[in-house]
């Protein structure tokens, strides 16, 4: 099944203004998450979990989250590096 442009741009779209949010709220998820994933679900905390496996078990056994989505929280003063 392939997508639209239409719904690839609402995608695309909606993963911007969450990543906009997680920047955003970094310094609270921080406090409340630190070094735990969080799975996501219109711009709110839904879950969380030290384990993403176990996180991406509890999140897939609700069907309906399909836009559900899993991110890391890292400590502050953690940098990435690719």
């Amino acid at each position: 099944m392939s997508l639209s442009q239409a719904e690839i741009a609402d995608d695309i779209r909606r993963e911007r203004a969450e990543i906009e949010w997680f920047s955003e709220s970094l310094e609270h998820l921080q406090q409340e998450f630190s070094s735990r994933y969080i799975a996501v679900l219109d711009r709110r905390v839904i879950d969380s979990d030290e384990d993403f496996e176990t996180l991406l078990v509890r999140v897939r056994a609700h069907p309906g989250d399909q836009d559900v989505r899993i991110r890391f929280v890292a400590p502050p003063g953690y940098v990435w590096t690719f």
